[in-house]
């Protein structure tokens, strides 16, 4: 949301992925092959803004990395947000791009970039719920994105980062939240598939 709070050319390209898609349906298993865009949005997303933002490896033997001597049972913290911003590996990498993932190739993970994107680890210690963390943001993005706008909210406190296992707001995101002009037929068809929602004048606080 903060990423795209920037960027309201990239919200109405996933609101037209998802239009296109998903239409006045329900979202399902199939419709997640064609939100190729809105998955490249989180992929950006997990790069700038990494969970966790740091790995711990342990050396199970002695060995030597780079002419440094490692003694066994060494504790490596790997630095996944140092890996992700790091000119070395990526073009302009403070810019939230969506697009240096194109969505003519594979989905990107710790292989398909050479292990310079690291967002759930890698090896056999890798987070074992990575699909289901992927599609689940998918999809709750999409729908969000289908039914509502949303806006920084003007009066609100900058937005500050705190780290600790994961990186969170330090003091919340706050934005303000409209429903969204949707094609009238699609309008109808969402309306009676779900109750009335009431959307609060003030500033929501959305993380």
């Amino acid at each position: 949301m903060f990423c795209l709070s920037k960027h309201p050319e990239y919200v109405q390209r996933i609101q037209a992925e998802v239009d296109e898609v998903v239409g006045d349906g329900k979202p399902t298993f199939e419709n997640l092959k064609s939100l190729a865009f809105t998955m490249r949005v989180i992929n950006e997303s997990m790069r700038l803004y990494p969970q966790p933002p740091v790995l711990i490896r342990r050396a199970l033997e002695e060995d030597e990395l780079a002419g440094y001597h490692i003694p066994k049972g060494s504790d490596f913290f790997i630095s996944v947000w140092n890996l992700h911003r790091s000119p070395k590996y990526w073009d302009k990498p403070e810019e939230f791009n969506p697009d240096r993932f194109p969505i003519s190739e594979s989905v990107p993970n710790e292989v398909t970039q050479d292990y310079a994107y690291l967002p759930f680890g890698a090896g056999r210690r890798k987070c074992i719920g990575d699909q289901f963390a992927l599609f689940e943001s998918v999809i709750i993005l999409a729908m969000l994105f289908r039914r509502f706008d949303f806006k920084m909210d003007k009066n609100a406190p900058a937005v500050g980062m705190t780290t600790g296992a994961t990186i969170h707001t330090s003091d919340g995101l706050y934005m303000n939240v409209s429903p969204r002009s949707m094609p009238e037929l699609m309008k109808k068809a969402d309306e009676a598939d779900r109750p009335a929602l009431k959307i609060p004048q003030e500033a929501v606080k959305v993380a």
